[in-house]
């Protein structure tokens, strides 16, 4: 199936190109601790988010929804390199 290959072929680009914040700091993703960490690209990390594209192709071939976020202030950085940000919202913020 061309969706799976195409999933397969970029996860593995994804995984040689981009640092693994939990790699760098385990606790990152932890529920408990950051709920509702999540990870931002860069705006500038161009190639990072064209692939991105390929993605929501796949999802929009299955009916599932998604919105594309963009912010200039994510909440608190508890992860941050030349390609992305992961954050916890600030409390009492609203994504729109």
């Amino acid at each position: 199936m061309e969706q799976e290959r195409f999933r397969r072929v970029n996860n593995d680009w994804y995984n040689g190109n981009l640092v693994d914040p939990s790699e760098v700091d385990p606790g990152v993703y932890n529920r408990a601790v950051h709920p509702g960490a999540a990870s931002w690209f860069k705006a500038a990390a161009v190639g990072m988010i064209e692939r991105v594209e390929g993605y929501l192709a796949i999802l929009d071939a299955h009916g599932v929804r998604w919105v594309r976020l963009d912010s200039d202030a994510p909440g608190k950085i508890l992860y941050e390199d030349s390609n992305q940000v992961v954050a916890v919202q600030h409390a009492g913020a609203e994504i729109l």
